[in-house]
């Protein structure tokens, strides 16, 4: 993910959060990520309970910059029912492609 061209180098001092509803979820306040991935990474694990439209903010103090952006959180049918049970059903193909109706 390009974030406005922002990086994290290892070693940065960086702060990010992520809110559902104004309420914070989730926060880091480290310096061993590399990369803005890993960081929105750590806060998407962090809050696997939730779904719905988030929003992160990062800050990257050691470089000076901070960047804020919606991020919408979804579970996957995935994570529900195992493969066998989605390509009995009709939903996925037996390599795990999911089958999009319309």
């Amino acid at each position: 993910m390009n974030v406005l061209n922002k990086s994290i180098n290892y070693g940065d001092t960086v702060y990010a959060r992520l809110t559902v509803y104004g309420e914070t979820i989730a926060e880091i306040r480290k310096n061993d990520a590399s990369t803005v991935e890993e960081v929105i990474a750590r806060l998407r694990a962090a809050a696997t309970k939730y779904t719905g439209l988030t929003k992160i903010y990062i800050r990257n103090m050691t470089q000076g910059w901070a960047v804020q952006f919606p991020l919408l959180l979804v579970k996957s049918i995935l994570q529900f029912k195992s493969r066998e049970q989605l390509v009995a059903e009709g939903y996925c193909e037996p390599n795990g492609q999911l089958i999009i109706q319309f």
